[in-house]
């Protein structure tokens, strides 16, 4: 669902952007990182060996930093399920530190 709704996002964008190119001679731009997934991170405010919602969006910020303009970047637990038998678009490999 997450992956859909990036997508749907940048389509959105294209159109304003037809807009704003028209009437402003000016285009926006995004880049996107998706990460879904529960996640066990050591020694957070939380405690340690705890789930900690702020390790998940730490790595999706990640992704959303290695993204160029107009790219959606998914974290490797998430694209697999959330795209299985469908075409896959084009991707770049890129890992999360």
């Amino acid at each position: 669902m997450a992956v859909r709704a990036a997508a749907r996002a940048q389509a959105t964008l294209a159109d304003l952007n037809a807009d704003l190119e028209r009437e402003w001679s000016v285009t926006l731009a995004d880049a996107i990182g998706v990460n879904t997934g529960p996640v066990v991170a050591p020694g957070t405010r939380r405690g340690p060996g705890r789930w900690s919602p702020e390790t998940r969006s730490t790595a999706a910020a990640r992704l959303e930093q290695a993204a160029a303009p107009g790219e959606i970047l998914i974290g490797e637990e998430t694209f697999a399920p959330g795209l299985r038998g469908r075409d896959r678009p084009p991707s770049r490999s890129t890992r999360s530190r």
